[in-house]
């Protein structure tokens, strides 16, 4: 047993593989009941920071709605930036 206990720390195991997609998604969650005005002021402000980094190729931001509850929608709290490094 303590072998077996052994060999499996020998052996490379990976849940996910090492694969980098110079990409990441980042969701942004104000306090419920945020106005949309409000989110969209934040998520600007995330823009501003991604667009004067150099390491930045492209990003893509998503403020929620204010109505609507479709499935995968965003509150009018909430926002999503994907962003694609250089």
């Amino acid at each position: 047993t303590l072998i077996n206990g052994v060999g499996l720390f020998l052996i490379r195991r990976e849940a996910m593989p090492d694969v980098d997609q110079s990409q990441f998604m980042m969701k942004v969650t104000l306090p419920t009941g945020a106005r949309l005005e409000v989110t969209d002021g934040t998520m600007r402000r995330i823009e501003k920071v991604l667009s004067e980094t150099p390491e930045v190729a492209h990003r893509n931001v998503i403020v929620g709605s204010s109505g609507g509850s479709a499935l995968g929608a965003l509150g009018a709290h909430q926002g999503q930036v994907v962003v694609d490094l250089a």
